[in-house]
Parts: structure tokens; C-alpha cells; sequence
């Protein structure tokens, strides 16, 4: 499952990952608002991928918390990925999610996994992590600790500023998820800036993108 594209988004509209192999837009920052209200960012997702008897599978998680090893999943040929949720807009746009994964991870048929889907802010308010695998399964933020952490995690995009020439919030971090040091695990997008004051208004700046296997979040603009 790959991503290709990343689109920035506007004044009116959040960005998006612009590719069909993940759900429109997933992950993205929402974008700011004129006055006090942005629209909310969008939730994250897992994707899981690993190569069956005669065909690869490819399951997409949108909801739920447990998911149950499939017979024929396979250890030596599978790849995880998780985009956490995106921010929602304030007067400035939200960050969009990171980008995270891990491939052939060791699961055990028949085991009940947990994991979290990274929810959009509303207006205001950030995105929250998503993992997957959560070790002791009470985990809410991503953590490498290897008695309660998980195998994979990526970042929530953070809220930004409210009011004029506000910054916009920061893309979740690629360097705060798990695995840390990973090659190919990305930041999400930086919400864009509101605008100056026109009329008592601040207008609204963009909402970040999420990161994805080919590159950051592009900024919101």
C-alpha cells in the first residue's frame, strides 16, 4: 500500500493525501476559520498489509480498538502502517497527522490485538495518537517502552494559534512516534497561518496534510 501524492490545503479546505490507496484525506488537518471556528481535523487509520496463500491482503482499520490474527497471517512478509489524527483549524489551520511503520512484525494466530484510531480535533482542539499492537493495552500516546508500549505509532497533529497572523499547528512528529528513528516515517503538515485582521477577522489558513510513505505532510497554505 503506498502513497504517492500530498496536497496542501486552503483557506476553505483542509489538504489531503490525494491517493486512492488510503481513505480521502485521512489524517489531515482541518482548516482555519474567519472569527473563532475552524473545521475539525480528519481521524487517522491503519493499514495492514501481508502476503496470504496466493494473494496479498491489504486490511484498512477506520474504528474499533481489537482486531484478531488471522490464520494465515505471515511474520516474515507484512507491513503495518498507522497516520495519526489530524488537528482541528482554530483561526489558523491544524497539523496533520505522521506517518508511521513497521514490517514484519512477529503476531501470534488467534492473539487479539489492540490499537487506536487517531481521532480529528474539532475545532480547536488537536488530533490524538494512533498505534497499533499496544502492549499493555491501556496506552493512549505513543510510547516505546517495551513492556507497555506499542509495536507501531504515529503522532497526533497538533492545534494552532487563534486570532490574526496566528502560526499555524504543527504536524505530529515522526521523531515522537514509534519506532523513533525510523527511514520513511514522516512528520505531517503544518497548518497554514491566519491571515491580518480585515474587518475584525482573521481568516483562516490551511490545515497540513498528513505525512505518508513518500514524504511529509505538505503545509497548509
Amino acid at each position: 500500500v503506498s502513497a504517492t501524492s500530498t496536497t496542501t490545503g486552503s483557506g476553505t479546505s483542509a489538504g489531503n493525501n490525494g491517493d486512492a490507496d488510503y481513505r480521502s484525506s485521512a489524517g489531515a488537518g482541518g482548516a482555519g476559520g474567519n472569527q473563532t471556528t475552524g473545521t475539525a481535523g480528519n481521524d487517522g487509520l491503519v493499514v495492514l498489509e501481508y502476503s496470504g496463500p496466493g494473494a496479498t491482503v491489504v486490511q484498512v482499520l477506520t474504528i474499533g480498538t481489537t482486531w484478531v490474527v488471522p490464520d494465515d497471517w505471515n511474520n516474515v512478509d507484512n507491513k503495518i502502517e498507522v497516520i495519526g489524527g489530524g488537528a482541528g483549524g482554530a483561526n489558523s489551520g491544524g497539523g496533520g497527522g505522521a506517518y508511521a511503520f513497521i514490517e514484519n512484525l512477529t503476531l501470534t494466530a488467534g492473539a487479539t490485538i489492540t490499537y487506536q484510531i487517531g481521532q480529528g480535533g474539532a475545532s480547536g482542539v488537536s488530533g490524538t495518537d494512533t498505534f497499533f499492537n499496544d502492549l499493555d493495552a491501556s496506552g493512549t500516546t505513543c510510547s516505546s517502552n517495551a513492556s507497555t508500549g506499542q509495536s507501531v505509532c504515529a503522532q497526533n497533529g497538533v492545534v494552532g494559534g487563534a486570532g490574526i497572523s496566528a502560526a499555524g499547528g504543527a504536524g505530529g512528529a515522526a521523531s515522537g512516534g514509534v519506532p523513533a528513528s525510523c527511514s520513511g516515517c514522516y512528520n505531517g503538515g503544518t497548518g497554514g497561518a491566519s491571515s491580518a485582521a480585515t474587518f475584525f477577522l482573521a481568516y483562516g489558513g490551511g490545515g497540513g496534510a498528513a505525512g505518508v510513505d513518500s514524504a511529509p505532510g505538505a503545509a497548509g497554505a
